[in-house]
């Protein structure tokens, strides 16, 4: 499997009663210059879990992403891996989008050569709107919520891809069987007319991350997400 580098922790302290936001960067490869950008954004959680997961590695989730990579091999990548938003201000989803902007992306050292996001359940709504706010290349969404909210918020934009010479986004949009928190893949891909979404087959298991990872969703997901950062 391919090699999981060590991550730098990004920490951004808020002032109290607000609570912290942090990411995991992980560079694959090369690491001179500026490389491609995948965005990953998880599941919602409490309190208490968002600052445990503080103290540890997300390995579940970069295991799935370094198994993308031994099938679509890039000579470098960067990777961030994000919690949640557990406190966005009263921002919503344009929370993520400033934190993206303003905080995430100085660390990486250079602007990215192209972005992807890839987003599971609440996440799937911050990145649906960073991915159309950002023109990125390609989103991946699994277990998701709030897909919808992100686009109603992004109609203009969303009108605007429809522009001739503006490369489109394209999206994958996975759910299992027994997930009954989201609506059907078709559902959210009509949500998305205006890009080119794609509502993937369904597969068996529930809204957990391990019943995606199980089922090969998370690979598959990042997969999506490497090929069309790959296609230069």
């Amino acid at each position: 499997m391919t090699p999981i580098p060590h991550p730098r922790r990004l920490a951004f302290p808020r002032e109290p009663p607000r609570i912290l936001s942090y990411a995991n960067l992980y560079r694959f490869g090369k690491t001179a210059g500026p490389a491609p950008l995948l965005v990953y954004i998880g599941g919602a959680t409490n309190r208490q879990n968002y600052l445990a997961q503080y103290e540890t590695e997300p390995t579940p989730i970069v295991s799935e992403l370094a198994r993308a990579l031994e099938l679509q091999p890039l000579p470098s990548l960067d990777a961030l891996i994000c919690p949640c938003p557990l406190d966005s201000g009263g921002e919503g989803h344009e929370y993520f989008v400033d934190h993206f902007d303003s905080e995430l992306c100085p660390e990486l050292g250079a602007p990215p050569a192209a972005l992807a996001c890839v987003g599971y359940s609440a996440g799937a709504g911050y990145a649906t709107h960073l991915a159309i706010v950002a023109e990125a290349r390609a989103l991946a969404v699994f277990g998701s919520a709030g897909v919808h909210q992100a686009a109603a918020d992004n109609r203009t934009l969303l009108e605007q891809s429809r522009g001739e010479g503006t490369r489109p986004i394209e999206i994958a949009i996975f759910r299992n069987d027994s997930d009954c928190v989201v609506a059907p893949p078709q559902t959210v891909a009509a949500q998305l007319r205006p890009l080119h979404a794609r509502a993937m087959a369904m597969r068996s298991g529930q809204h957990k991350f391990a019943d995606y990872a199980a089922n090969g969703t998370v690979r598959d997901a990042f997969r999506f997400a490497i090929e069309r950062l790959s296609a230069g």
